[in-house]
């Protein structure tokens, strides 16, 4: 027998496996459980949305300060960007002190601080972008009001209190 029947049997057994779990695990309480995941998402993504709306209007109105709330975004990042540069420093120095050298503990430490240094610039290239979308909206805020609007409906005028750990509330007894 030659190889490419052996590897023809395997392959046909992957995805004969492959497809023998879809079929047995696409259920309808599967699919339940994907479309309560799915409004799960919606409703996280309304709740974000806002809260962000309300922070921007708290900032239009002046009740919160733009000017530190925009200094506290990009000074995360900046301290985001300087360790993702700390960590890739370290990674070129690890690599280039022991380039020629095997050691299970030196690589582990330079992949892991490699992926540091790419999670730290992420990071902080998402709060950069985070603090120019709210500043845009900011600039632009009945046409962003609108898109909400256009979106999710009605639009929250006050944050709701936090349910977890908050007292419970008072109870009425008739006379």
């Amino acid at each position: 027998m030659s190889s490419d029947f052996w590897i023809g049997v395997l392959l046909g057994g992957f995805v004969s496996l492959i497809t023998g779990f879809v079929a047995n695990f696409y259920t309808p309480p599967l699919r339940e459980f994907i479309s309560a995941k799915k409004l799960s998402f919606v409703e996280r993504s309304k709740k974000r949305a806002f809260t962000e709306y309300l922070t921007l209007v708290e900032m239009k109105d002046a009740q919160s300060d733009k000017v530190l709330f925009f200094i506290h975004l990009y000074c995360i990042s900046i301290v985001m960007f300087v360790m993702g540069f700390m960590f890739l420093i370290l990674t070129v120095v690890l690599q280039w002190k022991y380039e020629h050298t095997y050691n299970i503990g030196t690589d582990l430490l330079i992949d892991v601080s490699t992926v540091f240094a790419m999670a730290s610039l992420i990071a902080g290239g998402i709060r950069l972008l985070q603090g120019g979308l709210a500043r845009s909206r900011l600039e632009d805020f009945s046409r962003y009001e609108a898109s909400l609007k256009d979106r999710w409906g009605e639009l929250p005028t006050q944050r709701l209190p936090n349910p977890i750990g908050s007292a419970p509330a008072a109870t009425k007894t008739a006379p």
